[in-house]
């Protein structure tokens, strides 16, 4: 049996700021978002997680290069349901969630920091089928002057149909 992409979108609802203190009593500012992937068996699909800024934040990151984040670090705890899904779930049709919290830390010297952070979140089959996400984040935090920080996060276009083999945007 082939696998099947039923939906994979990013939850509107989900899209939730972050603004917190960290251990170091710095401030933390962002958002937290989910994309639900359904699919009908996972076995002979590809999830592709594109990201691109100016800033990076993972040493293995190029300064505004495409990066897919889950071949640069499928580890991570945001594409745990994806690999737990792989190991028990091969054939049948499941609903998941990956959650993801980019973020930005106020600097040590009080300098204002910024970043700008682009989604490509793609999960594509074996004969190139595939469900696209693309959004985009820009965060921005003075920590000299209270309630200077923005946030905004902004989906581009959401459970996206293609056939393909095309580069991220």
């Amino acid at each position: 049996m082939s696998s099947q992409i039923h939906r994979v979108w990013l939850d509107e609802q989900s899209v939730r700021p972050i603004d917190e203190r960290t251990p170091l009593l710095r401030r933390r500012i962002g958002h937290s978002f989910k994309v639900v992937i359904e699919v009908e068996g996972i076995a002979d699909l590809t999830l592709e997680w594109y990201e691109k800024t100016k800033k990076p934040y993972h040493p293995k990151m190029e300064a505004g290069k495409w990066v897919d984040m889950f071949q640069l670090d499928a580890s991570s705890a945001v594409f745990r349901p994806w690999m737990n899904h792989l190991l028990w779930t091969p054939t049948e049709s499941v609903a998941f969630t990956l959650e993801d919290p980019p973020s930005i830390v106020s600097e040590d010297s009080g300098q204002a920091s910024d970043r700008t952070l682009h989604f490509d979140i793609r999960v594509r089959d074996r004969v190139g089928n595939l469900r696209q996400i693309r959004a985009h984040q820009y965060l921005s935090l003075n920590p000299r002057i209270h309630g200077s920080e923005v946030m905004t996060f902004k989906i581009e276009s959401n459970n996206q149909s293609g056939f393909g083999l095309g580069q991220p945007f």
